[in-house]
């Protein structure tokens, strides 16, 4: 199985919605901030979930469209990308040879934070 962290600001929204996106079953651990009364960009959240995963920064990649979150992931030794687009993230990983040719997040190299936001 793959190591990946998935973080979201919305917690009570990830129980309701979680049975819709299947990936999330790629996920071996499911970091809450409201669970944990921590938020990004402190830097306690980044060392909870390193701590959970059992990884140093260095082998961790963090995109967030908070460039506030991406630093401070940065000074904590993350490899960090800022969203900006879906084109643009997917440049950088490719860059970061983190997907395999096929782009598979299966092919995936490095633990990742991801924070996504749910609407609706």
């Amino acid at each position: 199985m793959m190591r990946c962290q998935w973080r979201s600001l919305v917690d009570t929204t990830l129980y309701v919605v979680k049975h819709r996106f299947d990936f999330l079953d790629w996920f071996e651990e499911i970091l809450l901030s409201g669970e944990l009364n921590v938020v990004k960009p402190d830097p306690a959240i980044y060392r909870i979930l390193l701590e959970r995963i059992n990884r140093e920064a260095q082998e961790c990649v963090l995109f967030d469209d908070s460039i506030a979150n991406v630093q401070a992931a940065m000074r904590l030794g993350f490899q960090a990308i800022h969203f900006e687009s879906p084109d643009q993230l997917r440049s950088d990983l490719n860059q970061m040879s983190i997907f395999e040719p096929r782009e598979s997040l299966m092919g995936m190299a490095s633990t990742i934070l991801v924070r996504i936001r749910f609407e609706g």
